[in-house]
């Protein structure tokens, strides 16, 4: 699967949707599921960003979010607030099939480990797992390294 250049502006969404959930693509069918789209968030920053889309099933198929009972803006400070460091995703509502869907981009960061509910996330092909200690703490060193070098 691959991923539009511009990750702020999602292309042929139903093309992508084709595709099926990979390292960069995830699907989750309604906004009741946002703790998982936290820790889905943080798995992809932490590893080569992607997309997540609020409104599609595992499927593929698309079920559609009510876009009047949860805004964007909602599910963005959702992610925010529970992301630490904190994580700014871009959060648009398109229209896919007729149904409107949150597509949550998050780009690859350079500021990682990203942690949600104190957990590091990574992603492992389709899936979002929880980063072993050891992986945790080398990106942590990493980050540490590369701020010093910054301070120079």
């Amino acid at each position: 699967m691959t991923m539009p250049n511009n990750l702020s502006a999602p292309t042929d969404l139903p093309a992508l949707i084709a595709q099926g959930e990979g390292e960069t693509l995830e699907f989750k069918r309604s906004v009741a599921e946002l703790e998982q789209v936290v820790e889905t968030v943080v798995a992809l920053a932490n590893t080569r960003g992607g997309l997540v889309l609020i409104g599609i099933g595992p499927d593929g198929r698309v079920v559609g979010v009510d876009v009047g009972q949860v805004t964007g803006e909602r599910v963005a400070n959702r992610i925010t607030g529970n992301t630490d460091p904190a994580i700014y995703p871009s959060v648009q509502v398109v229209e896919v099939g007729g149904r409107k869907v949150f597509a949550i981009t998050v780009a690859e960061s350079d500021n990682k480990p990203h942690l949600a509910a104190g957990r590091a996330f990574k992603r492992v092909g389709a899936t979002t797992v929880q980063m072993r200690r050891d992986e945790y703490e080398r990106l942590l060193l990493l980050r540490r390294q590369s701020l010093s070098l910054i301070h120079i």
